[in-house]
Parts: C-alpha cells; structure tokens; sequence
C-alpha cells in the first residue's frame, strides 16, 4: 500500500514576480522583499555582469553602504580599486551614490527598482520549503533538508505544489512514490522523531539564548508557549508516523511546556529568576 512520496526539487535561473506568484496562491508563502533585498540583489547582478565586486558595510541602524569595486588581473599584478559607495536608507528605501554622474549609478537604480517587485531562484526555494513544511506537512527526511516525505494524507496539497512547478520550466519537483514496508517505515519514524525533536531543541536554544542576553519578557515567554502549541499540532498531525517514538516527544514537550508556563505566571509576579529557569531547561 502506498505510503506517501519523497520529493526533491532542482531551480536554476529562475525570476518572477511577486504578482505571478500571488496569483497562482502563494503569495502568503512569500518573504518581505523589502529594500535591502533588492539592493543586494541588484549589486549582485552588477557583479555577475561585469568585473567587479562589492562589500557590505555600515549595516548598522537605519542605513546599510555597498562599495563596488573594479578587479582587474594581470600576468604580474592585480589592482582592486574602489568605483563607487551606494548608500541604502533601508526604512525609506532612499538612496544615495557617491558619483551620482558614474554609469554604474543609474544601472544600480534600475536594478534596484525591478528586484524589488522579483522573485529569484533564492526566494523561489525558499517559499517552496514554507509550502512544504506548512501546506504539505512535509518532514524532512535528512537533517539538512533537501529531501522530504509527504504523508498520502497531504496528496491534495501536493498537487497544489506540483501545479506551482508546473508554472516555470526553470523548476523541476522530482517525485518518488514509497510504500509502507518495514524498512519505509522505519525510516519515515526516525526521520519525523528527528525533525520535532529538533524543532523542540531549537526552541528550548532560542528560550536559553534570550535569557542569557536577559530578553526573556512575559511576552516573549508568550510566544515560545505559543511555538510549542504549534510542535504540538506537529506531532499530532505525525503522530502515526511517530509509532512507539510518539510519546517521548511528547514527554520532551511537555516539560518544555511545563517550564515556559510555570515562567510566564512567574513573569506576572515579577519573580522570574533567570538562572533558575536555564537551569531547568538544562535539566530538559
């Protein structure tokens, strides 16, 4: 009996706009492509199109700089000089050039204003991941992502996806069929305990992270009991994929939960000690 399928996807070269993407029912899947973006974008291509580089600097507060240099090599030696410094306001999204008369100033400008409406290769992969996580349910079948398995209970949402690839001859989603064999089972179960038992460790990182930096607030306790409940759903929804591994996550879970709410009502008091709360996550 079919089981699900595992998916893969090859992207090369690919620009839209966030138009085409909005109209086939992604659009919720998109990132901000906001100023910064569209700058980095538009030097980048800067770069690839003739023999220059840029650095990054300044990206501090409200501005970020790019300086655009010229590289050029010969048998003996190599000279790197500077060309222009473009100067982003990343709120406004106003700009400024040191040589607003170079040739390179109004290219950059007109990059700039297109990129903020495209969509490349980089943003394409990663609405498709979110599509796959979110609309899919989609668990990732190695620890740094790249292959998925797609429960036949999602086969719909699949479909939906496969329609999206459909759209652009740039991308390719690869689809395996598996079956529910001792061996595929196996496989399906350690790789969806892995997957929440990350998402649980990088929650419990994140708690202990911003309670170091002394961060930890009663909202932003709020919102990690709010991240747990969405584990939750996750392990709910895979919780056949889980077999006999379904209880410990829950137990692993649980206990974070347990902290995260015994901490809230402690914020509410202003009676929260820090250390003791990193150390009955250390104890998790």
């Amino acid at each position: 009996m079919k089981k699900g399928d595992l998916i893969y996807w090859e992207i090369s070269d690919l620009k839209t706009t966030e138009k085409e993407i909005s109209d086939l029912g992604f659009g919720d899947y998109l990132s901000d492509n906001g100023f910064k973006k569209a700058m980095l974008k538009a030097v980048n291509v800067v770069q690839k199109r003739s023999d220059r580089m840029y650095r990054r600097f300044n990206d501090k507060g409200k501005s970020v700089s790019f300086g655009i240099f010229l590289e050029q090599i010969t048998d003996q030696d190599i000279t790197i000089d500077k060309e222009l410094v473009v100067t982003l306001d990343k709120k406004t999204g106003s700009v400024e050039f040191s040589d607003h008369s170079h040739p390179m100033s109004a290219e950059i400008m007109t990059l700039y204003r297109a990129e903020q409406l495209t969509i490349d290769s980089t943003q394409f992969r990663s609405m498709v991941k979110k599509v796959v996580r979110n609309q899919c349910h989609g668990i990732s079948m190695r620890t740094h992502g790249g292959i998925y398995f797609i429960d036949d209970k999602f086969k719909e949402s699949l479909g939906v996806l496969r329609g999206l690839f459909n759209a652009f001859p740039q991308a390719q989603l690869k689809v395996i069929p598996i079956y529910d064999d001792a061996g595929s089972l196996d496989a399906i179960e350690d790789a969806t305990h892995a997957d929440i038992f990350g998402d649980i460790e990088a929650l419990i990182k994140e708690v202990k992270d911003q309670t170091e930096k002394g961060a930890i607030t009663e909202r932003v306790l709020e919102g990690k009991v709010a991240k747990s409940n969405e584990i939750l759903k996750k392990i709910k929804i895979h919780e056949a994929n889980l077999r006999e591994k379904a209880n410990e996550v829950k137990v692993k879970l649980s206990s974070v939960v347990k902290q995260l709410q015994d901490n809230v009502n402690k914020a509410e008091q202003i009676a929260m000690n820090p250390e003791d709360f990193l150390s009955a996550l250390a104890s998790l």
